[in-house]
């Protein structure tokens, strides 16, 4: 839901609309996001979710003509698919947030460098 918000509120507090393809390990936050924001007096339509795969409803996103803009956040082998898909439809914008995102640091005087390795490889 973190990493989502980061995406809904500027998209929103622009005067725009967004559909967001969740995870499909976490669909049901998102969908509970969306049913918040309709309470909150988002209007219908304004914030949607299409739970899905990425080789489904995500190919279907990044492809189809009538998305403006692209923003997605996963694995760099899933980011060049998405911009692949976004070149070949209408050339929409798209921002990625590829890779890693958990770095460690081990300060020299750590005592168990073994322990330390694992809990990195986690």
């Amino acid at each position: 839901l973190l990493m989502a918000s980061w995406k809904i509120g500027p998209v929103l507090a622009a005067g725009n609309s967004l559909v967001l393809k969740p995870s499909e390990k976490s669909p049901l936050t998102a969908i509970r996001a969306a049913q918040l924001a309709l309470e909150a007096g988002i209007p219908e339509g304004v914030f949607n979710v299409v739970p899905g795969y990425g080789h489904t409803a995500g190919k279907a996103l990044a492809s189809h003509m009538d998305v403006d803009a692209i923003a997605f956040t996963g694995s760099t082998a899933t980011g060049k698919l998405v911009m692949q898909f976004a070149a070949q439809s209408n050339m929409k914008r798209v921002s990625l947030e590829c890779g890693g995102k958990s770095p460690n640091i081990v300060m020299a005087d750590w005592d168990d460098l073994d322990k330390a390795a694992t809990a990195a490889a986690y």
